[in-house]
């Protein structure tokens, strides 16, 4: 049986004292098992928020073209965008983009 020493998730990793915890491959195995099942079960919701987001998003493009406007919003999307950006940082834009593309139906 190996061992392994496994930091504290309490602190960051450069502020940590206190020594780290040991722990067996076989604990080690079954806590990445419970995380990815839990990561598994974090994807799954978000891509059921991503297809209830292409729904109200086209529901928004069919309204303004039902009163003669245009489709998009370039000024919303730039909301959309910095927003992004704001919470998540350099990634947040891209990942915007990519919504926005998939939610204009365009994938």
């Amino acid at each position: 049986m190996t061992t392994t020493t496994l930091p504290t998730a309490t602190e960051p990793a450069a502020s940590r004292t206190r020594p780290t915890r040991v722990v067996t491959e076989e604990e080690a195995a079954h806590k990445i098992t419970v995380l990815r099942d839990q990561i598994d079960a974090v994807d799954d919701a978000i891509i059921r928020l991503i297809d209830e987001r292409v729904a109200l998003s086209r529901n928004v493009g069919a309204l303004r073209a039902a009163v003669g406007g245009p489709r998009l919003s370039l000024s919303r999307e730039n909301q959309i965008l910095a927003k992004f950006a704001r919470r998540l940082g350099a990634q947040g834009t891209p990942l915007a983009m990519l919504l926005l593309k998939i939610s204009r139906g365009r994938m």
